[in-house]
């Protein structure tokens, strides 16, 4: 067995080039001090390659359906009006896959790039509805809210030592101040006042979901196994 002087990979006798660098596994290639190929970094450049090739492709597909609902719109209707909507849509979903593939590991950019995205294609349907004249008040407050609490377990997520079913716990909660959030901003824009009810019964019902989840991992993390602790 071979072993290739570029990226260390065992190869069969009579290997001309090495099938994981592409390079003369007989000549090492001399680079600037502190550089090297490794395998680690071949995956990662694969990596980014593949998520170029799905980059192109979803915007090709999103592009022609825009131009696709357009047409058709402009045929039927003779005129641009439900058109808009999807290509919003479209447009909005293309620009978050493509923070989501630029940034695989930037959670805080994707979620502002999402809240800005859903943020912008709400306000599109707003303009193009008839004088409801909600996005102020119920759509951007609670794109927001989504956005916050989603931003805030990220956050959590990140500060604690030990991650497990705790940040399930975390999601739990920030589910139930979102309920609490939405039937709060509902009836103020179509009632004008507050009166909480569904919101309290939905996060009364996750909040002790949220406890045990929290409980079991503060017991694994005395060293309590969970099949154990089960009685599996």
């Amino acid at each position: 067995m071979n072993i290739c002087t570029n990226c260390g990979v065992e190869l069969e006798d009579n290997m001309q080039i090495c099938p994981l660098c592409g390079l003369d596994p007989k000549k090492e290639i001399i680079k600037e001090k502190g550089t090297g190929i490794y395998p680690s970094e071949i995956i990662l450049l694969h990596r980014i390659e593949i998520r170029k090739h799905i980059w192109e492709i979803t915007g090709i597909i999103a592009f022609s359906a825009i131009v696709v609902c357009t047409i058709v719109d402009m045929f039927i209707v003779k005129g641009l009006k439900w058109s808009f909507i999807v290509d919003s849509a479209v447009t909005a979903a293309w620009v978050i896959l493509s923070f989501i593939l630029k940034f695989p590991r930037r959670p805080l950019i994707i979620l502002t790039a999402i809240f800005i995205s859903v943020s912008g294609m709400l306000f599109i349907f707003d303009l193009l509805g008839k004088g409801s004249e909600w996005f102020f008040k119920v759509g951007l407050p609670i794109t927001f809210s989504a956005s916050l609490l989603s931003g805030l377990t990220v956050g959590i997520s990140k500060m604690v030592k030990r991650r497990g079913i705790n940040i399930l716990g975390v999601a739990f909660l920030s589910v139930a101040i979102f309920c609490l959030v939405i039937e709060f901003v509902t009836d103020k824009f179509r009632f004008g006042t507050l009166d909480i009810n569904w919101s309290v019964i939905t996060a009364a019902s996750i909040f002790p979901i949220s406890l045990i989840f929290f409980f079991i991992h503060y017991r694994m993390k005395k060293g309590n196994r969970l099949d154990s602790f089960l009685h599996v």
